[in-house]
């Protein structure tokens, strides 16, 4: 037979956990034909992979591609590695349900409207749900998205007459759920008839397609994080009915302290109520007292918990941010936490410059122990910077910094012990940092 499609030569690992093998691919009408030696067979276009690794397409378990599709619908950062089926509508976001009064923001692919709603520099983050009405016109002129669906269906639909080109597995989100059965004043506890509301309207998503349901339970994930135990049960007794799955980004910080485990014990409670399958998403390792090898220990002992749960009955998956050196966060540059001056200045470059002058840092510091930028008042602790690592440096000492001479002594340690050593403020040792360095990196 003549193949639509041969790939040659390429070394396969087909996802069963069987060893990788050498052989040859044969596809005809988009399927896999043939798996073997192929050296003598034709085909209409013949791909050689010599050198190369051949494998299913990727699964990406926790996506909210669902959030930026109208803005993106290419999913080309996807595709580019290997991933061709997402799943959406997790830590409890989503674009559908959607009711009149309350329009969720799509992460940070319109930004644009959030600063135009709320211009501020120093509020880092997109607002979470905005007034619809406002934001309407907003997004038709910005995007050209129209806000023309309601239900969990509707947006469905809309997204297959887009030229998208992975899979989409949807889940439907507590907080779209909430948002479009109490609108703007859904920071508060729901009334019973609310909470019927958002069983219904979750069984209708779930009868919709829905593949399972998500909440997220850390502070900003609003409205999610003011859902009860008894509300979040109810809903997923729905779940349960349609053999659905649930995934939470369970709560790690609880009244502003890491406490991951409050997080996981509530989700396990949830859990174990309802019967739910359930997947725990991305699961949060940290090394904040900068120890990897306590930190790896611990990582050990939360994965040997988790295998516990699993054994008493939990029907468990999870999924984990894979970080070298089990850190909690990556912050790429360190100019990050100086963000809203770096768009001030225009680029960390200018930045950096400008922190050349004594006045410019001074105006610096009295911003932020006004109280507009906390994370960098280092006045009663090492603020943020008691967190920070430094991963990168390339800048040397100069009359102007009180940095290391040498990236050697720099790189690996905490911005906060450095700043004691040199018996220097932490913040003035970070800008010290940044003007030597624009592009020094650091992670938490």
């Amino acid at each position: 037979m003549i193949y639509d499609l041969i790939i040659k030569n390429g070394m396969i690992t087909d996802g069963t956990g069987r060893e990788s093998y050498r052989a040859d691919l044969g596809i005809t009408d988009a399927r896999i034909r043939t798996i073997g030696d192929l050296k003598n067979a034709q085909a209409k276009t013949v791909i050689d992979a010599q050198g190369r690794a051949v494998v299913p397409g990727l699964i990406e378990p926790h996506s909210h591609v669902d959030m930026t599709i109208l803005f993106h619908p290419s999913a080309e950062s996807y595709l580019m590695q290997g991933v061709t089926t997402v799943v959406t509508g997790n830590c409890g976001h989503g674009m559908a349900p959607m009711g009149d009064e309350v329009y969720r923001a799509a992460v940070d692919a319109d930004r644009k409207v959030s600063a135009a709603l709320n211009p501020s520099f120093f509020d880092n983050m997109p607002q979470v749900y905005m007034e619809k009405g406002k934001a309407e016109p907003l997004l038709r002129a910005y995007y050209g998205v129209e806000l023309d669906w309601h239900s969990f269906d509707e947006f469905n639909r809309k997204c297959q007459e887009l030229p998208v080109d992975c899979n989409i597995v949807p889940l439907v989100g507590h907080s779209a759920i909430r948002n479009t059965v109490m609108g703007m004043d859904c920071e508060r506890a729901a009334s019973e008839e609310e909470i019927a509301g958002m069983e219904e309207l979750l069984k209708t998503c779930m009868e919709q397609g829905a593949f399972g349901f998500s909440t997220g339970r850390d502070p900003t994930y609003r409205p999610s994080v003011s859902g009860t135990d008894e509300e979040i049960i109810r809903l997923l007794g729905i779940v349960k009915a349609y053999d659905g799955i649930f995934t939470s980004h369970t709560a790690n910080f609880v009244e502003g302290h890491f406490d991951r485990m409050a997080g996981y014990e509530e989700f396990f409670r949830q859990v174990k109520a309802s019967g739910v399958k359930a997947h725990i998403s991305h699961v949060q390792l940290e090394n904040d007292d900068g120890d990897p090898v306590k930190a790896v220990t611990e990582a050990r002992e939360l994965l040997a918990w988790l295998e516990e749960m699993e054994e008493s009955g939990v029907n468990l998956t999870y999924d984990i941010i894979p970080v070298a050196d089990v850190d909690f966060i990556l912050c790429p540059y360190l100019a990050g936490v100086f963000s809203p001056f770096v768009r001030i200045c225009g680029s960390r470059r200018r930045f950096s410059e400008c922190l050349g002058a004594l006045d410019f840092r001074k105006m610096l510091r009295t911003v932020i122990e006004s109280g507009m930028l906390p994370g960098a008042d280092t006045r009663s602790t090492d603020g943020i910077f008691g967190r920070l690592t430094v991963t990168a440096y390339q800048g040397r000492t100069s009359d102007q910094t009180g940095c290391a001479a040498e990236k050697e002594q720099i790189v690996g340690r905490l911005i906060g012990e450095l700043a004691r050593e040199a018996h220097a403020d932490p913040l003035e040792y970070a800008m010290d940092l940044l003007a030597a360095d624009p592009d020094t990196r650091c992670n938490m």
